[in-house]
């Protein structure tokens, strides 16, 4: 008997294009990245959802472990692999946002200890050492003080003890397989959701301004339509772990793309006065 139309369209092109929208929604932030690393600072980005994203993916490649789904697994590899160097490059350029605050900082220090150095009553002080050495102390010393960890590194840690806890926990448990499917569904689905609610302090922040500059246009667009296509999928396979937080993902997507018609406007606007800056960033950056 030939399947029926309903199962192609259902079961096998649903998901197949859920397969492709979601790498391709992995993937959305990766040319905003590549240019803010171009550019050495975050700017508007929020990489917070990116640690989220490496949670996500871990968590439902192990659940696809466990129902053997080969739509879910080849769906979420790339997703791993595309958020570790996200995060990467987050942790990257908040170190170097910490490091260029307190090179600034010991600039500033220096520059006024130069000041008084110069100055009759410091050169009376003064015991010898010169000012190189007095210098390179305090360059030792503020250097030291750059933290060695930063914010995002820190959640990407914890996302990932969270999860080794959890899948060691249901390896090594007397549990039937339904009880391991029930447990990492019901926690990969918490993960989804706030993965997808991950954005909602930025919608906070773009009613209170009335710009939709923090919003990720790539972004939201494949996240509605690899929602959407998961969404279908999920009804299909009778599978609530799938299409629940696949409706939350798409009523968040919308609510998004809302936003952008609403305050587009002043996005654009927003947009061409930083791209007027740029060339004195640039000039600023080769000194």
């Amino acid at each position: 008997m030939a399947p029926s139309t309903e199962y192609i369209i259902l079961d096998l092109i649903c998901p197949s294009l859920g397969v492709v929208l979601a790498t391709m929604t992995f993937a959305a932030p990766v040319r905003s990245l590549r240019d803010r690393l171009a550019r050495g600072s975050l700017g508007q980005l929020n990489p917070t959802p990116w640690a989220v994203m490496t949670g996500n993916c871990l968590g439902w490649i192990s659940y696809s472990f466990l129902t053997k789904d080969l739509f879910v697994l080849g769906a979420n590899v790339p997703g791993l692999m595309i958020s570790i160097w996200l995060n990467f490059g987050a942790c990257k350029l908040q170190y170097r946002t910490y490091y260029e605050q307190k090179l600034r900082h010991r600039l500033g220090n220096a520059a006024n200890g130069r000041a008084i150095l110069s100055s009759p009553n410091a050169a009376s002080r003064g015991n010898g050492d010169g000012n190189g050495s007095g210098s390179d102390h305090e360059y030792d010393v503020e250097i030291e003080t750059v933290p060695s960890t930063v914010p995002h590194e820190r959640k990407v840690l914890w996302v990932l003890i969270i999860w080794v806890a959890i899948c060691s926990f249901v390896a090594h448990v007397q549990l039937t397989n339904y009880e391991r499917e029930q447990i990492i569904g019901y926690v990969v689905n918490a993960n989804l959701c706030f993965f997808y609610a991950a954005p909602l302090t930025t919608m906070v922040e773009v009613c209170r301004t009335r710009s939709a500059v923090s919003i990720h246009v790539r972004t939201t667009v494949m996240t509605i339509l690899n929602s959407f296509f998961w969404l279908a999928y999920g009804f299909a396979v009778h599978d609530p772990f799938i299409y629940v937080p696949n409706c939350t993902g798409f009523v968040f997507g919308v609510m998004q793309a809302l936003l952008l018609l609403m305050f587009g406007s002043k996005r654009n606007q927003d947009d061409a006065r930083a791209t007027q800056l740029l060339p004195q960033e640039g000039s600023g950056d080769g000194h």
